[in-house]
C-alpha cells in the first residue's frame, strides 16, 4: 500500500487528475482493490448505485457490497480540489443517499481529501465524521492503517470497522482534536522553530477552542506511542511466513524498501514498518542487558539525542516498552537500520547478528 500511496501523491503533485472521472477510475478504483475489493465485479463495488430505486434518480458514485444485498459503504466522488467546495450540500447529498439504503460508513473524496462518516449513529449528518485523511500532507503509515481499518473489505466484514468508528466517535470532542491533530503536530516538528511534539499538539488544539496542558499533551503524546508500539509490533516467530530476499546491505539500499522482517542474534522477528525494527530491537535490548541499557543514551545525531529520558528533546518520541526510555521515531530507513546496527554494537554484537529483510 505505501508504494501505491507514494505513486499516487506523485500523480497528485503533478496534477495528472483533471477531472473526476480520473479521480474515481485512477485513483479510488485503485486504493479500493489495495483493499481487498473487486472493483471489476460490479455486484461488489457497483457504479453510479440508485439509492432509492422507483422514486429518484440519485445515484451515489460508488456503493460497496460485502456479500449483502444492502450496500456496507458508499462514496461520493468530487474533482481533484472540490471537496470543501460546498461541503455542506455534499454533506446532505450523503445524508439523502442514506434515506432507504443506509451504508454504515459514507464517504467524500475529492481523492486528496477523504472524509469518512459512520451513518448509523444519531445527530446532523457532518457530526457523524470520525476520520479525516489527506493523502498530500498526512504521514504515509497513518493513512495505510486508516484506510485498512476502515475502508478494507476485510475489516468491514469483521465489523472491526463499525467498532473502531464508534469507539472514535465516542470520544470527548477535546480528545478527537488531539487525536486529529497528530499528523499536523509531527509536520511542525520538522520546521522551525521545531516545537516538540506536546508543544506542536497544544498549538493546534487551541485553534479549535481546546486549552490543553505541557503535561496532558505529554501523556497524551506517551500514550499515543505505547498504543501504537503494542498494536503494531508483531508477535516473535521463527519462520517469515512469505519468502523474503536481503536487502542491499549498502547505505543507499533502503530508501523506498519496506521492510518484512529483520533477524538479530539468529532469531527472525516479522515487522510492518522500519521504525517497528529500531523499537523491537531496543526492547530485546532492555530485556537482555537491563543492568547497563542506559548505555543507549549515549547514541547522538548531529541535533538531537536517538535515546533521551526527556521526551521533549525529541520530534516525534516514542517510548521504549518497559523503560521510561524514548527514541528517537522520526528517522528515515537508512538511519534507522545505521542506528540499529550502533545499538547492537554497544552491547558486543557485530554486524553479521542482525541483518534486514524487505518484500
Amino acid at each position: 500500500m505505501n508504494e501505491i500511496l507514494l505513486e499516487i501523491r506523485e500523480f497528485i503533485k503533478k496534477g495528472y487528475f483533471l477531472n473526476e472521472e480520473n479521480v474515481r477510475f485512477s485513483l479510488v478504483s485503485r486504493i479500493l482493490q489495495e483493499l481487498g475489493w473487486n472493483i471489476w465485479n460490479p455486484k461488489e463495488v457497483a457504479t453510479e448505485f440508485n439509492t432509492v430505486p422507483n422514486e429518484d434518480k440519485s445515484r451515489v458514485d460508488v456503493a460497496l457490497f460485502d456479500n449483502s444485498p444492502t450496500p456496507s459503504v458508499f462514496v461520493e466522488i468530487k474533482a481533484m480540489g472540490k471537496l470543501d467546495f460546498d461541503l455542506a450540500k455534499h454533506e446532505v447529498q450523503l445524508r439523502d443517499y442514506n434515506r432507504n439504503n443506509t451504508a454504515p460508513f459514507s464517504i467524500i473524496t475529492d481523492g486528496q481529501l477523504w472524509r469518512f462518516y459512520y451513518s448509523q449513529t444519531g445527530g446532523e449528518f457532518s457530526q457523524k465524521c470520525f476520520k479525516i485523511i489527506d493523502l498530500l500532507k498526512d504521514e504515509l503509515d497513518d493513512i495505510e492503517l486508516s484506510f485498512y481499518a476502515f475502508l478494507s473489505k476485510e475489516e468491514i466484514r469483521s465489523g472491526n470497522a463499525k467498532n473502531e468508528a464508534e469507539t472514535y466517535l465516542t470520544l470527548s470532542q477535546k480528545q478527537r482534536s488531539m487525536e486529529d491533530a497528530v499528523s499536523e503536530a509531527r509536520r511542525q516538528v520538522l520546521e522551525p522553530p521545531f516545537p516538540s511534539l506536546p508543544e506542536a499538539i497544544i498549538s493546534i488544539v487551541e485553534k479549535d477552542g481546546y486549552k490543553v496542558s505541557i503535561d496532558e499533551a505529554s501523556r497524551f503524546v506517551k500514550k499515543q506511542g505505547a498504543k501504537k508500539q503494542k498494536t503494531e509490533l508483531p508477535k516473535i516467530t521463527i519462520q517469515v511466513k512469505k519468502p523474503i530476499r536481503k536487502v542491499n546491505t549498502q547505505s543507499s539500499g533502503y530508501t523506498g524498501k519496506k521492510v518484512s522482517a529483520f533477524k538479530f542474534n539468529n532469531q527472525t522477528y516479522e515487522v510492518r514498518f522500519w521504525i517497528d525494527v529500531l523499537c523491537r530491537i531496543s526492547q530485546i535490548l532492555h530485556q537482555t542487558h537491563r543492568s547497563d541499557f542506559t548505555k543507549v543514551l549515549t547514541l547522538h545525531g548531529r541535533k538531537r539525542p536517538y535515546y533521551t529520558k526527556d521526551e521533549s528533546l525529541l520530534r516525534v518520541p516514542q517510548i521504549i516498552e518497559g523503560t521510561d526510555v524514548f527514541v528517537e521515531a522520526n528517522l528515515s530507513s537508512n538511519t534507522i537500520v545505521k542506528l540499529c546496527h550502533d545499538v547492537v554494537a554497544l552491547f558486543g554484537y557485530t554486524k553479521t547478528d542482525l541483518k534486514m529483510f524487505s518484500k
